[in-house]
């Protein structure tokens, strides 16, 4: 996304249709693509680098740290995260092409308990394809880099013991940026995943706007609605709108394992931490 000029008009539509993208659906936070990580984080993370009683002035600005901190800390995904940070710990043996080799990608995907259905031979990292997804997200978060043929702990991988919320809004903006549905999958081809990807800010902004809580089912049928006036579905197309609502839920789900949405009652409800990141992505086009 590029610097905005001038604040916009509030959308009050969940999934409001985006600006076109440059990037394609492979594409990841380093590749150049509308929401850049720094830009995104420069302001914040002078924040959070800066000591928190400079940072806040009373004792409601630091029960609200420590409460977004906290749900930082608890986010489903940084503590998946976490764990793989911790089992490549000071260094695991990597391809070429930055994998972890296949017996410690298999090692990994039992720890975590993910990929249980796994093809009869493990070739390489990918044939794992969530555990792949982990690797490749910490990687482009900087949890990890790859250093000659060594995967090891990256630039931010302290964040995630000393810093929580750094690191979660770290990882929370690299997978916005690769794409909430698209990013670091394999197979993934759905023709309308990245439109339903590119709107992913304009609904954090719209349930900010309409007070932090929003029908999950008033979002899956504004969502419905953008594919259909995109590429031209009739509305009633119940199996085609089956497809779109079935991402719909994918995307949301992947909010509320970044610690930005709650679940409630067949709404979804922005965080404190969701509430810190609507703003961040309200500053950006």
């Amino acid at each position: 996304m590029a610097r905005r000029a001038a604040k916009r008009a509030p959308s009050t539509t969940p999934l409001a249709r985006p600006a076109s993208r440059d990037r394609g659906p492979g594409a990841t936070a380093s590749s150049g693509g509308d929401l850049d990580l720094e830009d995104v984080l420069g302001d914040l993370g002078r924040l959070l680098d800066t000591p928190l009683d400079e940072l806040v002035d009373g004792d409601l600005e630091r029960a609200m740290l420590a409460q977004i901190t906290r749900e930082a800390t608890d986010a489903p995904a940084l503590v998946t995260l976490r764990k793989v940070v911790a089992f490549v710990g000071a260094g695991r043996p990597a391809t070429q092409a930055g994998r972890l080799k296949s017996a410690d990608a298999l090692a990994l995907a039992e720890h975590l308990g993910l990929d249980t259905q796994r093809p009869a031979s493990i070739r390489s990292m990918d044939d794992l394809a969530e555990t792949a997804r982990l690797v490749h997200w910490a990687i482009a978060s900087e949890l990890l880099e790859v250093k000659g043929s060594r995967l090891v702990a990256g630039s931010r991988a302290r964040y995630v013991e000393h810093d929580p919320l750094s690191a979660c809004l770290a990882v929370a903006v690299t997978l916005l940026e690769a794409g909430l549905l698209l990013g670091f999958r394999q197979g993934w081809h759905k023709r309308y995943a990245e439109l339903l990807d590119a709107g992913a800010p304009s609904l954090l902004e719209a349930i900010a706007e309409q007070g932090g809580t929003v029908p999950l089912a008033e979002i899956q049928q504004t969502g419905w609605q953008l594919v259909a006036a995109e590429f031209g579905y009739d509305v009633s197309d119940a199996a085609e709108r089956a497809h779109a609502v079935a991402l719909v839920a994918a995307l949301v789900a992947e909010l509320v394992e970044l610690g930005i949405l709650r679940r409630e009652s067949g709404s979804v409800t922005l965080t404190a931490l969701g509430q810190t990141f609507a703003v961040a992505v309200s500053l950006f086009d």
